[in-house]
């Protein structure tokens, strides 16, 4: 099986699972539920995804990773910061509409980090790095003269 088809499976079965466990919550979604979702056999779902601990986990690193490319094309793109952070904020807000139908899926990210020290090690790095990138805008703006003297990371 070639990458480009192990990503795109990927992709299509972590937003079955997304879909399910919206729906379903992740304590009573079973991964019979998923491969029905995605049109795979629960077999095929196997090959990917050894369990249903596994797959949430692997759906929580993609919604990360997600958020942090873009907040890091925000930091890496031109602009005066205000501008861009307001730009920034406007779509994720427009995102957060979008996800909607998610929401049960994020509480349940929170609840699961206390139990799971693969999830909580992930949400620490995003929040840190998160605040690290804000940081850095917030430092650019003070360079450029756009915004006042202040702490970076207080802000952030």
């Amino acid at each position: 099986m070639t990458p480009r088809i192990a990503k795109d499976r990927d992709g299509q079965i972590l937003d079955a699972a997304s879909r399910v466990f919206a729906k379903l919550g992740f304590g009573p979604a079973r991964m019979d539920d998923v491969a029905s979702e995605s049109g795979l056999s629960k077999g095929a779902l196997y090959l990917y995804f050894k369990g249903k601990d596994q797959l949430i986990d692997a759906l929580v690193i993609r919604m990360i990773e997600l958020e942090m490319r873009r907040l890091q094309a925000v930091r890496s793109s031109t602009g005066p910061v205000p501008e861009r952070l307001d730009r920034f904020v406007r779509d994720y807000t427009k995102e957060l509409e979008r996800m909607a139908p998610l929401g049960p899926i994020v509480i349940e990210v929170y609840a699961r980090a206390t139990r799971h020290r693969t999830v909580r090690v992930v949400l620490r790095r995003y929040f840190e790095s998160y605040r690290e990138e804000l940081a850095a805008l917030v430092t650019e703006g003070i360079a450029r003269g756009e915004f006042r003297e202040t702490d970076p990371d207080t802000v952030a």
